[in-house]
């Protein structure tokens, strides 16, 4: 993304986050997170020590696709002010012994500037973060917020649904906890 977000691409990621919601309710997609307090307390408390990382600060993850392989950012909150940590997880997806999408591990620091996280491997726009209303079909008591980023990744758009506080993604490989926790804080990151 670049340091002004246009009109034309606010209306594509609106489109693909609408996309995202027909697509939920129709049971073709997977349903996104609601908005939860659990996170919204983290990045309260961390609003007042590190508050330009605060917006996206949190596990997100993507849609799925048509293959149902999601891919997951988890962005951890930095002592150093400006920064954060992003880890990138997705499992390798194969359909009929054919590798469709390749597992992806990466961590990297990112910075925030004028609103925009920035890292070696991806971009994303504090102004592109939406809070949107999700009805699932049932009753108005299951109606909730879903909130969603859209982040540039190797020149595409991927849209991404807030999950939980930062933490290691589902299906997480074990024997790598203790090196990415340890790495985490070598660069100045916490979990906590």
């Amino acid at each position: 993304m670049t340091a002004i977000v246009t009109q034309q691409q606010l209306a594509a990621h609106s489109e693909m986050i609408e996309s995202w919601l027909g697509l939920a309710g129709m049971g073709k997609l997977p349903v996104p997170p609601k908005l939860d307090k659990p996170l919204q307390s983290f990045r309260n408390q961390w609003a007042k020590t590190n508050p330009t990382v605060t917006p996206f600060l949190g596990l997100w993850h993507d849609d799925g696709g048509a293959f149902g392989n999601s891919y997951f950012l988890s962005i951890f909150p930095s002592q150093v002010q400006g920064q954060a940590c992003v880890l990138e997880f997705r499992l390798e997806q194969k359909v009929a012994a054919e590798v469709v999408d390749e597992q992806i591990l990466s961590l990297s620091t990112a910075k925030v500037i004028n609103g925009q996280l920035l890292s070696s491997r991806l971009r994303a726009d504090k102004s592109t973060i939406v809070q949107t209303d999700f009805d699932n079909g049932y009753p108005v008591d299951y109606d909730y917020t879903a909130e969603f980023l859209p982040v540039l990744w190797q020149n595409e758009i991927v849209i991404f649904a807030s999950y939980s506080p930062p933490q290691l993604p589902p299906e997480f490989p074990q024997d790598l906890t203790s090196q990415v926790k340890q790495e985490l804080s070598n660069r100045g990151c916490t979990m906590d």
